[in-house]
C-alpha cells in the first residue's frame, strides 16, 4: 500500500513538474512574440505503434486548435501548401518543443469582420519534464549512453525552467521571422537554428551559455543542422562552407580512429540508421575507451591534414579549387577543437579554455577565394555585385532555390557581398560540386525536411 501511494505521488508530482513547466515555456513564447500563439501539445496527439497510428493525426490537431480558437485550423490549412498540414500533424508527437513558423490570419465577425495573426507552436511533451528527460532527448541512444547523460546533467549549470526559457525563446525566434518549419533545403535549417540559438542565449549568464553551446558542439558529432556551437562560440556567420565542414568532421574522425584492429564499423550498428549515425557511434565509443589517446589521434590527423593543404596552396597558388577545400578544412578543424573541447567540459567536467580558431587561408587567400566564386557567378545571365571586397567567409547563404515549375534557379550569396545570380533549371547541388565543375544547371533534388524544430 505505501508503495502504490509513493507512485501516486510521483505521478502527481511529476504532472504538476510538467505544468509548471509547460507554463513557463508559453508566457516566455508569447512575450517574444507578435502574434496571437496556439499550443498545441505533441503527447495529444495518438500513438503509433510500428506502422498503425492509434487515430487520426489531423483530426486531433483539429481539436486541439479548434478548442482555443475556433476557424484556427481552416485557417492554416489555407496559409500552407497541400500536404504540410498533414505532414506536420503526423509528426507532432515527436516533435516539441518547435514552430509551425508560418503566421495565418483567422477572421471573425459578421457585420464587422476582424482578423488576428496566429502561430501554431508546439509545447515540450512528457519528454521535457527535467534535465534527465532533456538529455535523453538531446543525447538518444545508442549514439551516446547513460554515462554520457549522467554527465550532462551533473555538469550542466541549470534547471529545467532555465532550459527551457533559451528553447522558448529559440522558437520564438522561428515564430517571429516566419522560418517554417518544413523547408526544402537544409542550409536554411541550418541558417535559423543558429539564428534561433542567439535569440536564447540572449541575456543568458556565462556559464549557462557556454554549457549549452558546449551541447550544441558535442552534438554537432551527429546532428549537423543544429551544429551551431563553434559559429556561436566565434562570432560567424553561418555559411555553406561551415555545413559542408561539419558533415566532412564527422567521415574523418571517425576514419582518424579506425585501425586495422577495429572490428568493421557495422559491428557498432545495432538499431543506429545512417552513416552519419554510425560513424558518430563508433567515435564516442573510441573516445570511451581512452579519451586522451582518441583526441591525441584527432588532433595529429587535422595537424597532417593543415600541412597537406598549406602545401597545395604554396604549389597551386590561386587555384580555386584548393582555396574551396581549404576553407572547408579550416572550418572543420575548428568543429573538431570545438566538439573536443566541449565534449571535455560538458562530459568529462574538465575546466579547459576557449581556444581561438585556426586558420589556413591568410587575407590573400581569402580574396582569392571570393574572386574565384566571383568570377564562377559572371558566367550567368544577371549578375551583381555591391561591394566586391567583402570575403566569401562572410556569406550567409550559397544555395539553390526552385520556384515553381520552369522558373530560373536563384544560386545566391546573400551577405555585405550581395552576389546574385541567375541560372536555369531545377534542383540543387551542393555547393563544393558548383565551385569544382562550374555546374551551370543543377538537377539533383534536395528531400524535404521533418517538419519542426527541437531546440
Amino acid at each position: 500500500m505505501e508503495h502504490q501511494e509513493e507512485i501516486i505521488s510521483q505521478q502527481q508530482e511529476r504532472r504538476a513538474a510538467k505544468v509548471a513547466a509547460v507554463e513557463h515555456f508559453e508566457s516566455v513564447v508569447n512575450v517574444h512574440t507578435p502574434n496571437r500563439n496556439i499550443f498545441v501539445d505533441p503527447d495529444k496527439q495518438p500513438i503509433e505503434i510500428g506502422p498503425w497510428t492509434l487515430g487520426d493525426p489531423e483530426e486531433s490537431l483539429r481539436r486541439q486548435m479548434e478548442k482555443q480558437v475556433p476557424g484556427s485550423f481552416d485557417a492554416m490549412k489555407k496559409a500552407l501548401p497541400d500536404g504540410d498540414v498533414a505532414e506536420f500533424a503526423k509528426h507532432l508527437r515527436q516533435q516539441g518543443p518547435a514552430a509551425l513558423g508560418t503566421p495565418f490570419e483567422v477572421c471573425n465577425g459578421e457585420k464587422v469582420i476582424v482578423c488576428t495573426k496566429h502561430d501554431v507552436v508546439v509545447l515540450p511533451s512528457d519528454q521535457w519534464d527535467n534535465l534527465k528527460d532533456v538529455a535523453n532527448t538531446w543525447f538518444p541512444e545508442p549514439i551516446f549512453d547513460d554515462e554520457n547523460r549522467r554527465n550532462f546533467i551533473a555538469n550542466f549549470d541549470g534547471d529545467i525552467n532555465r532550459f527551457l526559457e533559451i528553447v522558448a525563446k529559440h522558437e520564438s525566434n522561428h515564430v517571429t521571422k516566419n522560418q517554417k518549419s518544413t523547408t526544402s533545403y537544409k542550409f536554411d535549417s541550418f541558417k535559423e537554428e543558429i539564428e534561433g540559438d542567439i535569440a536564447g542565449l540572449k541575456g543568458v549568464d556565462p556559464k549557462l551559455r557556454q554549457d549549452f553551446i558546449d551541447m550544441r558542439n558535442v552534438v554537432s558529432i551527429c546532428d549537423t543542422v543544429h551544429a551551431g556551437g563553434m559559429l556561436i562560440q566565434n562570432g560567424e556567420e553561418p555559411t555553406p562552407f561551415h555545413l559542408r565542414a561539419v558533415e566532412n568532421m564527422n567521415r574523418d574522425i571517425a576514419s582518424a580512429l579506425s585501425t586495422k584492429d577495429d572490428k568493421p564499423l557495422e559491428a557498432y550498428v545495432r538499431d543506429v540508421e545512417g552513416q552519419m549515425d554510425l560513424n558518430a557511434l563508433f567515435v564516442l565509443q573510441k573516445i570511451k575507451e581512452n579519451p586522451e589517446v582518441a583526441f591525441a589521434k584527432i588532433n595529429e590527423h587535422y595537424v597532417h591534414e593543415a600541412a597537406l593543404m598549406r602545401h597545395r596552396l604554396e604549389s597551386m597558388p590561386g587555384d580555386g579549387r584548393v582555396l574551396v577545400h581549404a576553407k572547408e578544412l579550416e572550418h572543420e578543424i575548428n568543429y573538431a577543437r570545438n566538439f573536443e573541447d566541449g565534449y571535455r567540459r560538458l562530459m568529462m567536467g574538465q575546466n579547459v579554455p576557449v581556444r581561438e580558431n585556426v586558420k589556413i587561408l591568410n587575407a590573400t587567400q581569402d580574396q582569392q577565394l571570393h574572386d574565384y566564386c566571383d568570377r564562377l557567378l559572371k558566367k550567368s545571365n544577371s549578375y551583381s555585385v555591391d561591394t566586391p571586397n567583402t570575403p566569401l567567409s562572410d556569406a550567409t547563404r550559397l544555395d539553390v532555390q526552385t520556384t515553381n515549375g520552369n522558373s530560373p534557379v536563384s544560386l545566391a550569396v546573400v551577405s555585405a557581398s550581395q552576389i546574385h545570380l541567375a541560372q536555369s533549371g531545377g534542383g540543387s547541388v551542393p555547393l563544393t560540386d558548383v565551385l569544382d565543375k562550374g555546374v551551370e544547371s543543377p538537377s539533383v533534388n534536395v528531400p524535404l525536411v521533418s517538419p519542426g524544430r527541437m531546440g
